[in-house]
């Protein structure tokens, strides 16, 4: 599996387009990392998680899930700046 340079681009998913999926943010964890986005391009946006690990080749994208679990605190000011009602 080809990896990619930063957590952010294994987590992109070309069906969407970029328009309707903002990153608000990255948190790394050793080989793993989840990256926080909001979905829709004005609210109400959803929340949207991918996780991602490190391989050899680079970040992968391992699975995704609705919803954010204890995202940083500076997504959630991110989110609340965009008008998402965190």
């Amino acid at each position: 599996m080809e990896g990619f340079a930063t957590p952010e681009e294994a987590a992109f998913d070309p069906s969407i387009p970029a328009r309707f999926r903002r990153v608000l943010g990255v948190k790394i964890d050793g080989d793993h990392a989840v990256v926080y986005s909001l979905t829709n391009d004005r609210p109400p946006f959803e929340e949207y998680s991918d996780y991602c690990r490190l391989e050899p080749s680079g970040w992968v994208s391992t699975h995704g899930s609705g919803g954010w679990d204890s995202p940083p605190a500076d997504v959630v000011e991110a989110a609340r700046s965009l008008g998402h009602d965190y």
